[in-house]
């Protein structure tokens, strides 16, 4: 599975989900800025929203992606979130503000299953 978005210099590609217990999705982020991006306080509001609106949370403690990406750099790591329940076909990865210097961006990815 390969999803992605871009918002200003930052994007976002979820390179693989998992379903279990919770929902695991393998993400690389890309910052094509020349200043820092901070995921840190975007990993806190970052959620999913199924297709029939329910909003899905981020379970910080089996998440591995880092807090920040560097100038023109990549990150890759893995956030997971409560469960998402069998059946569900599409599914909205979304990050409400990524901070890159003194803006902040939207990122919406949509993914199929």
């Amino acid at each position: 599975m390969t999803a992605k978005a871009t918002s200003g210099p930052v994007t976002v590609r979820v390179q693989r989900a998992e379903f279990g217990i919770d929902t695991v999705l393998t993400l690389a982020i890309d910052n094509a800025a020349t200043v820092e991006v901070n995921l840190f306080a975007a990993a806190f509001e970052t959620r999913i929203v199924d297709e029939t609106g329910r909003s899905y949370f981020v379970r910080t403690i089996r998440s591995t992606l880092p807090a920040r990406v560097g100038p023109r750099a990549r990150v890759e790591g893995r956030l997971a979130f409560d469960a998402l329940p069998s059946g569900i076909r599409k599914a909205t990865l979304v990050f409400p503000r990524v901070r890159a210097g003194g803006e902040a961006y939207r990122l919406e990815v949509v993914m199929r299953f």
